[in-house]
């Protein structure tokens, strides 16, 4: 969620930067030094140094912890604590005077609906009648009245303050779906990937709802709802809009009971995507049919960054191939890869990040439709990830950012259809080469790279038809005082509940999928960190802010084999991180202070081991 507004942040944000004048920047300090939370409060305020708890807020604690410093690091990892109780300790002032509305759910008359647990019996081999049979659809999300001035983009708030309004469409607003069936008995599962920046969990269980008659039809295992996250499509999680209303109109309801409380979302735009939605589950269901599954990856690591140190991404552009028993029908492709669809909406000189676009899937589509396939996306591991479009933009003057996500996208689907395929059966195919347009293009830019030279194509194999899928719901407790008060504001619509202890927490969901007999696949709401999935440098204690290692296994290792990431599955939580990097001081990209800009939009420090734990207990109950 780059450069966001959450409520009202204004303020602690502006302390923040005027807090912001620690100057010493080092890298990681020794293995020796550490820090904890004081519980689950979000107010940090204990460091760990040479084996000795240090409390900051004491005299004594502050100065233990001033002696034992040694270096620019100590002093970085102290000052920085420092600051960033002081701001959680700010915002968390200010939530905790919104009165509590009556939407808060006490946890013990919460009821889990319309949550599918997946498969009952998990096997390795295919049944005597397995077979597998995919249905593909899709819909568009877009209103009639689009440019009715209604209606506000996802993302960027601060360049158009106080709101984002849709002023041109540039192309669609999708979801596509897919139901994947092996034919065993076991039901078949959806995916659907709704191209927004993100969906609740309690947005998804109302999906599930309206499409019940055809789980229980189809004897569905699960149904699964994704967003690709793009910053420039309509908001669906309500915080992209004219708050300064509804936030008073709801702090007054909270206070004297009367009116009605006001949604962060169009109200009416969410029963439209519901609804649209819906169909295209329905529709997927119908129109199941036999066919081959086939798989292929390649790495694409020229295409993808890491805005956060150290670097470490999934670099894998992974393909499903599904080509139906019926030469009639279309094949569908289906990719998974992880990379944040942000390049149109940036404000620029050129561009007014006013502009509704799906972003690079769109251009994906484009070409892929014209060789011939329906489409798929599924968003990976996407926590600092973002497009690399160096190799793309080639130095070419291009005016708009919408330019640079469609050669982004478009070369991207290109890479995507040319997976098996020779250099030489690239160039004699007039779609993918795109010869004419190249030949320009070289004569404006001596730095042109062609994307196919030195291309070499991967294997493709059969992938067996067996369906397996678990899911478990997972309780992620809200530290961090910005989302409680989004909660207690009911700007987002999370189904926000209260503890036995006082605190605020919500569900969420995880997942493990089976395809075939060697693809393994971890599902995760919100921006996941690829460190967490498959293990990287920064869950060692000398790449991480507290100087710890993270103290659980990644999903990689929990699972034991390698891994496929589908995020921002059934959930929006913002971002998610290992505890031990986690230092919320609103700062991004800053030379002094790093970048822990995604600590801000996340439930809180411990978001990250909560879900590795849970990953933990359901693998541990049917394996």
């Amino acid at each position: 969620m780059k450069k966001k507004l959450m409520s009202f942040l204004a303020i602690p944000l502006a302390v923040a930067v005027m807090v912001g004048s620690i100057s010493a920047a080092a890298p990681a300090r020794a293995k020796t030094i550490s820090a904890v939370a004081s519980g689950k409060s979000g107010l940090h305020h204990e460091v760990v140094m040479d084996g000795e708890t240090c409390d900051l807020l004491t005299v004594g604690g502050a100065a233990k912890a001033v002696s034992k410093i040694r270096s620019q690091k100590d002093l970085k990892y102290v000052a920085f604590s420092y600051l960033e109780y002081g701001i959680t300790r700010l915002i968390n002032y200010i939530a905790n005077k919104i009165p509590e509305p009556e939407t808060i759910i006490s946890e013990k008359d919460y009821v889990s609906e319309n949550f599918y647990s997946g498969t009952k019996n998990f096997t390795t081999t295919p049944s005597a009648t397995a077979k597998w049979k995919l249905g593909y659809s899709q819909e568009s999300l877009l209103p009639d009245d689009v440019l009715s001035g209604k209606y506000y983009l996802a993302g960027y708030l601060f360049q158009n303050f106080p709101a984002n309004r849709v002023e041109t469409v540039l192309d669609d607003m999708k979801v596509r779906t897919i139901a994947l069936d092996d034919n065993s008995g076991n039901g078949a599962s959806v995916f659907a990937t709704i191209e927004c920046i993100g969906l609740s969990n309690h947005d998804v269980r109302v999906i599930r709802g309206m499409v019940s008659d055809y789980a229980e039809k189809y004897g569905l295992a699960s149904i699964n709802i994704s967003s690709t996250h793009v910053h420039s499509e309509i908001d669906t999680l309500g915080l992209w809009n004219p708050l300064i209303v509804k936030i008073i109109n709801n702090v007054f309801h909270s206070i004297t009971g009367k009116g009605k409380i006001m949604k962060g979302v169009d109200e009416q735009f969410m029963e439209l995507l519901y609804e649209r939605v819906a169909k295209s589950i329905k529709d997927a269901c119908d129109s199941m049919e036999t066919g081959e599954l086939y798989y292929a990856e390649k790495s694409i690591a020229g295409y993808i960054k890491d805005d956060r140190d150290p670097a470490e991404f999934i670099e894998n552009l992974s393909r499903f191939r599904f080509v139906p028993d019926n030469s009639a029908s279309k094949e569908t492709v289906i990719v998974n890869m992880g990379a944040h669809p942000y390049i149109t909406g940036l404000k620029t000189d050129n561009s007014s990040g006013r502009e509704l676009s799906a972003d690079y899937t769109a251009y994906m589509e484009e070409i892929i439709n014209k060789a011939g396939s329906n489409f798929m996306f599924i968003q990976g591991a996407i926590l600092g990830i973002y497009s690399e479009r160096h190799l793309t933009n080639d130095d070419l003057d291009l005016e708009r950012r919408s330019q640079q996500a469609e050669r982004y996208g478009r070369e991207l689907g290109r890479i995507t259809m040319a997976l098996t395929l020779t250099e030489d059966e690239i160039r004699n195919n007039e779609l993918l080469a795109n010869t004419k347009q190249i030949e320009e293009e070289m004569k404006q830019s001596p730095n042109y790279t062609l994307w196919y030279e030195d291309w070499t194509p991967v294997e493709e194999t059969r992938v067996e038809p067996v369906l397996n899928i678990r899911l478990s719901e997972v309780k992620l407790t809200v530290e961090n005082p910005t989302i409680k008060a989004v909660g207690k504001l009911n700007l987002a619509n999370y189904d926000m509940i209260k503890t036995e202890d006082g605190q605020y927490a919500a569900y969420t969901e995880i997942g493990y999928l089976e395809i075939g007999d060697a693809l393994k696949v971890v599902m995760v709401p919100g921006e996941y960190s690829p460190e967490l999935a498959i293990g990287g440098a920064l869950m060692l204690a000398e790449n991480s802010f507290d100087g710890t290692d993270f103290p659980y296994p990644s999903l990689k290792e929990i699972v034991g084999d390698d891994i496929l990431v589908f995020g921002m599955a059934n959930d929006e939580v913002g971002y998610i991180l290992p505890d031990n990097d986690y230092c919320m001081i609103f700062f991004d990209d800053s030379k002094i202070f790093g970048d822990h800009y995604q600590e801000t939009i996340s439930f809180g420090r411990h978001a990250g081991s909560d879900i590795t734990k849970g990953f933990i207990k359901m693998m541990a109950e049917f394996k």
